[in-house]
Formats: structure tokens, C-alpha cells, sequence
């Protein structure tokens, strides 16, 4: 994987947390399709953001984690 992917000054965006962005993107719309999927179990807005949001927290903080060992 490339390293850096595009570099503007001091603006770098890595190769590495660009496809973390793109996969937390595609798990979102993944987690509104199958929710428009469900009809009579549907989860609300909030829970569905907040499963984002959870989702997008533990992805940094294990990459992190990852990358210092």
C-alpha cells in the first residue's frame, strides 16, 4: 500500500486511514440498507448512529493500538 496518497504542504493524507474513512463509509451505508430492509423491527435513527459512532471509535482506537505495537 502506498504510504502517502496525497500531500499538499503540511496536509498528508495516508493510504492507511484513507481506507479506514472509505470502509467506515461503506459500513454505514451497509447499516442503513439493511435497516431500510427491515419492516417491523426497525432500529431508530440515534441507535443506528450511535453503532456508527461506536464502530468508528473502536476502528481508531484499535488501528492505533495496532500500529504503536
Amino acid at each position: 500500500m502506498c504510504p502517502i496518497i496525497f500531500k499538499y504542504g503540511d496536509f498528508v493524507i495516508s493510504g492507511y486511514w484513507l481506507l479506514i474513512a472509505v470502509g467506515l463509509l461503506a459500513g454505514y451505508i451497509y447499516l442503513v440498507a439493511a435497516n431500510a430492509g427491515l419492516k417491523d423491527r426497525k432500529l431508530p435513527w440515534y441507535h443506528r448512529n450511535n453503532l456508527f459512532a461506536l464502530g468508528m471509535i473502536s476502528i481508531i482506537a484499535g488501528g492505533t493500538l495496532l500500529g504503536l505495537l
